[in-house]
């Protein structure tokens, strides 16, 4: 397909849809009006940002979600200002580690909270305080507010790569456009955020998902990552059950790891009845969804136990995996 007609295509596709990046827009601007009222700052990230700054037309980058950071400490306080306006905590955006979704049901609009991002392994205060100092401005829906710089979207297109690259083509989109765009000097500054965050692994892992990106890594002395972790988020579909494997084994003690598995194997009805219609089933009822959920999670359990198994051999040996 030529570029001219993906083009096409994709704003096509974009007007067919309403144009829902437009109203995700207002909604970050909804959200950080109220945050601005109540004195919570926040960090805009993804959506708008990437799409205007990586993408010849904004339309080519839809976003459905607007995901804001903000100080660890002020997160009780922004939780308290989403409910107020309306949105309730996603099951199914739960327990993610950096982030917790909240969903509005009138409107179904999301917002992810972050208090960090995925990958950085510094101290919880660490990632507002750096990123802070990498924030700009950007008018969004209509209201000014802060974004990353280009070295902060830089390290967050990286990163974000390593955590979704491997399941998801928009990541590596985005991340294939930031490496061509931004200069040498632009990503030697990334590479310092993400050293002052721990970050370097999940930096590196991201930025050899393309091969400009390798290109990039080693012209910038990347390590190699030596975290299972990073190195699963990175490699592809099976991951979240490879990560479930991960957990596993670090878990300590024959009664958590039994409690760890039952969670997996049956959890909350909220989460079930958000993974039934994620998987495309809305139709099915709770009783035969929790029936499906271990059928689903052992016909995959193979490749994800083989993946899991690569990934930490690759961390206990440090080295460039395989072609």
């Amino acid at each position: 397909m030529s570029r001219a007609i993906r083009r096409l295509d994709l704003r096509s596709r974009a007007l067919a849809g309403g144009l829902p990046s437009q109203a995700v827009d207002r909604i970050c601007a909804e959200v950080a009006g109220d945050f601005d009222r109540r004195g919570i700052p926040l960090i805009v990230l993804k959506g708008a940002s990437f799409a205007t700054r990586l993408y010849d037309e904004p339309w080519e980058r839809p976003y459905k979600d607007c995901d804001v950071l903000v100080p660890p400490a002020a997160v009780g306080a922004a939780e308290r200002a989403l409910a107020e306006l309306g949105f309730s905590k996603s099951p199914l955006g739960a327990a993610r580690g950096d982030a917790q979704a909240w969903a509005r049901s009138r409107d179904e609009a999301i917002v992810d909270l972050h208090h960090t991002l995925q990958g950085v392994g510094a101290s919880p205060s660490e990632p507002w305080r750096v990123l802070w100092r990498h924030s700009a401005s950007l008018e969004i829906g209509g209201r000014d507010v802060r974004v990353l710089d280009d070295a902060g979207l830089a390290f967050h297109a990286a990163v974000h790569a390593a955590a979704h690259g491997g399941r998801w083509s928009r990541p590596l989109e985005d991340l294939g456009r930031a490496v061509a765009i931004f200069s040498p000097g632009v990503w030697a500054e990334a590479t310092q955020i993400a050293t002052a965050l721990s970050a370097v692994g999940a930096f590196a892992a991201g930025l050899r998902l393309s091969a400009a990106g390798r290109d990039l890594a080693t012209q910038l002395a990347l390590p190699y990552a030596a975290n299972p972790e990073v190195l699963i988020r990175a490699s592809g579909p099976d991951g979240p059950l490879a990560l479930g494997l991960e957990s596993l084994a670090r878990t300590r003690g024959l009664r958590a790891k039994a409690r760890l598995i039952r969670i997996k194997l049956f959890p909350s009805r909220d989460f079930m009845r958000a993974w039934v219609r994620y998987r495309g089933r809305p139709e099915m009822g709770l009783p035969l969804a929790y029936l499906w959920r271990p059928v689903w999670l052992l016909a995959r359990l193979p490749s994800s136990y083989r993946k899991w198994r690569k990934a930490r051999s690759l961390a206990a040996a440090s080295k460039e995996p395989s072609e």
